[in-house]
């Protein structure tokens, strides 16, 4: 069984701001992460405990995994100029 994504009110505006194009393959992103979110382009953020980064051309996302609740939690979508602002 794979984890659940949930999606962040912030995220959720982020991703409506993007082209159509990016959005496609930023959700193939993040389908992929529900089998394992914690392999392949994925980087585990420093200085914090389960938030990690996938990385979708010149986008990222940063997401929080909740094991407890078999959860993926999508916090920021963003370029990657943009994304480490205010983290």
């Amino acid at each position: 069984m794979g984890y659940s994504i949930e999606y962040a009110p912030a995220a959720l505006r982020q991703l409506k701001k993007l082209t159509p194009q990016f959005i496609k393959g930023i959700l193939k992103g993040i389908e992929g992460l529900s089998n394992n979110p914690k392999s392949g382009k994925v980087k585990k953020l420093t200085g914090t405990v389960n938030e990690y980064r996938l990385r979708v051309g010149d986008h990222r996302i940063i997401y929080v995994v909740d094991d407890s609740r078999s959860a993926i939690i999508i916090t920021k979508v963003a370029h990657r100029r943009d994304i480490y602002r205010n983290l």
